[in-house]
């Protein structure tokens, strides 16, 4: 299977894109495993975990893919998954599950914007 090249205007979003789901991924794994651990390994938080994984494998094979819808729509989805964990965060009155997703869901759907409108533009 041969890997398509990417328009040249999209290059850079695109790396930045996968760059912060990646990140994104991993912080929410991080935020995850500490909620897992710190609940005694309660069960629902290792589907918390488990959905963090499969978002990080996902934003791994976008990547590899060069795919860069893909990565659009793997950052958006993250962002939403962020946003919805802030609010968790603002239920739980906890600060760290408040500012932590809430700044990675700004920062992962402003590069799923700006990778969505370069695809656009090099149509």
């Amino acid at each position: 299977m041969e890997i398509p090249a990417l328009a040249p205007s999209v290059v850079v979003p695109f790396r930045v894109t996968v760059g912060v789901t990646l990140v994104t991924a991993v912080a929410g794994i991080g935020l995850a495993i500490y909620d897992l651990v710190d609940s005694g390994w309660d069960t629902s938080f290792l589907y918390a975990t488990g959905r963090s994984l499969v978002f990080l494998f996902i934003a791994i094979a976008v990547s590899i893919a060069r795919w860069p819808a893909g990565a659009v729509l793997a950052a958006a989805a993250l962002a939403l998954v962020d946003v919805l964990d802030t609010i968790v965060g603002v239920i739980r009155g906890d600060a760290l599950h408040i500012v932590v997703p809430l700044v990675l869901a700004i920062v992962t759907a402003a590069a799923a914007v700006w990778l969505s409108r370069a695809i656009r533009r090099s149509r």
